[in-house]
């Protein structure tokens, strides 16, 4: 049990950043991220923290939080990034930049391992279903 309430994780994958980097090199990859970064930061709520997770995904962090106000929370997010004008969004598939996200919440998964692997999955799933789009951590399923 979390002390205070809920805990929600979003993970979060620049789509097809692999492209972005090829087209317009690393160092503009990473301004690219860094610019990413700070707007997620301005998007959030005072109590989420918004980390970097490695190569091209973010963690946000949301404390007190159930499962379908982080759902909100990341399609916000994903609204929020798909709207604005990143600089080489044009060489982008549809002349943006998109995020995936996945959404896990603590009290379904029990354990920080299966609250992290859930959003990882979750973040594959919306992946997988084409880009651009929210999904949720299915039911862990009893061994």
């Amino acid at each position: 049990q979390i002390e205070g309430g809920d805990l929600s994780l979003i993970f979060i994958d620049v789509d097809n950043f692999k492209i972005f980097n090829d087209v317009h090199g690393h160092q503009n990859g990473d301004i690219l991220l860094r610019e990413l970064s700070g707007l997620m930061q301005e998007s959030v709520r005072k109590k989420d923290s918004v980390a970097r997770w490695g190569g091209e995904e973010f963690v946000v962090m949301c404390p007190h939080t159930p499962e379908h106000t982080a759902e909100r929370l990341a399609e916000e997010l994903r609204r929020t990034v798909a709207e604005h004008a990143f600089s080489g969004a044009e060489s982008q598939p549809n002349k943006r930049i998109t995020i995936s996200a996945g959404v896990a919440t603590y009290s379904k998964h029990r354990s920080k391992r299966a609250l992290v692997q859930a959003a990882d999955g979750a973040l594959y799933e919306a992946k997988g279903k084409g880009r651009n789009v929210v999904c949720i951590a299915s039911e862990p399923t009893s061994a």
